[in-house]
């Protein structure tokens, strides 16, 4: 939740950039600067929930260390009864009714209220951002050398990410800085516009 109110902030602050800053080269640097400020801070937050679970992981307490996989089976076990179970038996007995077996009460549903919905949401959301937190981890350790720029080692998605913010920037200043930028990582000759 806080990345995405993160994100949001400074999306509004790049886009009110264009009524305070008249240069475009000084317009271009205070995005540049503003998206990377959104960037570390995202990433800031993301490591901080990482090592919480990380520590959670590395304890000796059987509990801490799962938790996260008993609240997980809890919450699919009370979607899947009140959603597939309690569905299929009660269209059993009907059935069974239909061939003249005893008519015996359907189990009762679990009552699910709206924190459970936000309970669950939580939880999907914090195990998609630890996946994805992953993933770029996995990324950064396994960059491919594509050029002597930043040490010799550049990322090919960093290079391609690059390339469609320079195909898709309209401002001529941004594009500027951006090609700049991908020429840097990859120490090529100035591309022509």
């Amino acid at each position: 939740m806080e990345v995405a109110a993160i994100a949001k902030a400074g999306k509004e602050l790049i886009g009110s950039l264009d009524g305070i800053i008249t240069s475009g080269e000084e317009r271009g640097q205070a995005r540049l600067k503003l998206r990377e400020f959104i960037h570390n801070t995202t990433r800031a937050i993301t490591e901080s929930q990482a090592s919480i679970i990380l520590a959670e992981i590395k304890s000796d307490s059987w509990l801490a260390k799962n938790w996260r996989p008993i609240a997980a089976l809890t919450f699919v076990f009370i979607v899947a009864w009140n959603y597939a179970f309690v569905v299929i038996l009660e269209w059993l007995l009907l059935v069974g009714a239909q061939f003249g077996l005893p008519e015996i009460a359907p189990p009762p549903r679990l009552e699910m209220v709206p924190m459970f919905w936000a309970a669950l949401m939580t939880m999907l959301g914090g195990y998609v951002g630890s996946r994805w937190h992953e993933k770029v981890k996995a990324l950064e350790s396994n960059d491919l050398d594509f050029g002597k720029g930043a040490g010799g080692i550049v990322n090919q998605k960093t290079i391609k990410r690059l390339m469609r913010m320079i195909r898709k920037e309209k401002d001529p200043a941004i594009r500027a800085q951006l090609v700049k930028q991908l020429n840097e990582l990859t120490n090529d000759e100035p591309e022509a516009e």
